[in-house]
């Protein structure tokens, strides 16, 4: 599954009680960094608008892999904003399984 976005692909994967998506910056690949020299720009102020695919999420981290960091995020009226990253971000959405 995949979210529209107009800057970012959005790979969405679902499991019973964690989501996760892998949101990878639309302007870069291998080619643009090895073939064309063409360094990775920052993206800031993203937000991603999860409508059902937030599916009753009680909690949301968020994995930066290019520079190993874990940062608490924030799911407000069903979007979660993005901090600052390049090439890619991880977003892990959990629920809280209940009695």
């Amino acid at each position: 599954m995949r979210l529209d976005h107009p800057r970012l692909r959005v790979y969405v994967l679902r499991g019973r009680r964690t989501t996760l998506l892998w949101a990878r910056d639309r302007e870069n690949s291998w080619e643009a960094e090895l073939r064309e020299g063409k360094a990775p720009e920052p993206i800031h102020d993203a937000a991603l608008e999860l409508g059902p695919v937030a599916g009753g999420a009680t909690s949301v981290r968020i994995y930066d892999p290019w520079a190993g960091r874990w940062s608490a995020g924030r799911l407000r009226g069903g979007k979660v904003a993005l901090p600052e990253f390049t090439r890619s971000v991880v977003v892990r959405l959990g629920t809280d399984p209940g009695p």
